[in-house]
């Protein structure tokens, strides 16, 4: 009632409506990763990581967050250099902020690392974003291939007759046999070995050339004048005798090499390969770029049935092959062992339980598809 003072005085004291004030994290933003996860070649040229840093949904005031790394799988001083530090956003500020992570081109083969991200103590009003840490993964640039069809040899083990002259990269091993390169031979080609490995008198892994590397998931012993022409990784201890050394850098440490896991038969694969199933008649004939399934638990081949090329065989137990064979192709004997008499020369890709190469053999990796396995 206007004429009513009281009432009059009461009403002119009602205090102004409230405007709410917008949330201070909108104002002056939010502080994150712009990825869950950043990459980094191991072999990077500029040697460092490039980590990126945003500010969303505000830009008001100058604001600050505190970055660090920790180790993941991957360890400080080994693989990286710790980094931390303070990122600054300035007054309408929201262009990304950067920091680097000096990175580690070591020769270890020990798949890919992470080193884990982090932001902390946001300033100036700021709040830290949905991503306030992250992972910076470091992709390995000495890897080793899973895949049987990359090697010349894929086996549980291997042995060597002098004087053997292999060119392509082998993989082979179990944990409980010694393999043994024996006297005079020449493997050109990377080699992974699963076990100790014995190098005998006057043999050569690579060349002054072709360095290879040398990966042995065990000890090594390099007897009189053999040579490994690269870089020797190794887990166990390291022997040589009479002049035998390495013509690159020894490394003793944590070797990670793919177990030989062959692959197992799969019939419903050969159902157009000519079936072989006893040894009459013998031999059989064996053409180019044919393909044959051999269900026998041992089969000799004879020197007939040399010097054709590009074939397929796949065996359910053992092969054999005389002095002076030749030929190309592809062999899977996955249970099996496959011999190679004196003096035989194969180009091609050869995947088995075991493997026996002969006295002045020589064996030529060479890919190929359309793979039995």
């Amino acid at each position: 009632d206007p004429t009513d003072p009281l009432s009059y005085v009461l009403v002119s004291w009602l205090p102004p409506p409230l405007t709410p004030a917008p949330p201070l994290t909108q104002q002056h933003g939010r502080i994150q990763f712009t990825a869950e996860n950043f990459t980094v070649n191991e072999n990077d040229t500029s040697g460092r990581a490039t980590i990126t840093v945003e500010r969303v949904d505000g830009s008001a005031g100058t604001v600050t967050v505190d970055y660090a790394t920790a180790d993941g799988t991957a360890t400080a001083g080994t693989d990286y250099t710790a980094a931390s530090g303070t990122l600054t956003f300035n007054d309408g500020d929201t262009g990304p902020k950067t920091f680097t992570i000096p990175i580690t081109n070591d020769l270890w083969i020990e798949g890919n690392e992470t080193i884990n991200l982090a932001l902390s103590n946001p300033t100036g009003g700021a709040a830290l974003g949905n991503r306030s840490t992250a992972a910076l993964i470091i992709l390995d640039d000495d890897t080793i291939s899973i895949h049987p069809e990359d090697y010349i040899t894929y086996c549980a083990d291997i042995s060597f007759g002098n004087n053997v002259i292999i060119t392509g990269d082998i993989l082979t091993g179990n944990r409980s046999l010694e393999v043994t390169v024996s006297n005079g031979t020449k493997l050109d080609g990377n080699v992974y070995v699963n076990t100790n490995l014995r190098i005998d008198n006057n043999s050569t892994i690579g060349s002054a050339a072709r360095p290879r590397n040398l990966v042995v998931n065990g000890s090594v012993t390099l007897n009189n004048n053999s040579i490994v022409y690269g870089n020797l990784y190794l887990s166990g201890q390291f022997t040589s005798a009479n002049q035998a050394k390495v013509d690159g850098t020894t490394i003793t440490g944590p070797v990670q090499i793919p177990p030989v896991s062959i692959p197992p038969l799969h019939p419903a694969l050969y159902t157009n390969y000519t079936n072989i199933t006893s040894s009459s008649p013998y031999p059989f004939t064996l053409v180019n770029n044919g393909k044959y399934y051999i269900q026998m638990n041992n089969y000799d081949f004879h020197s007939s049935q040399s010097g054709k090329d590009d074939y397929t065989l796949v065996s359910t137990g053992n092969l054999k092959f005389p002095n002076n064979f030749t030929g190309s192709g592809v062999i899977f004997a996955p249970d099996g062992t496959v011999t190679f008499s004196s003096n035989c020369r194969f180009t091609g890709i050869i995947v088995a339980k075991n493997i026996i190469v002969g006295n002045n053999c020589v064996l030529t990796y060479q890919k190929y598809s359309g793979l039995p396995f």
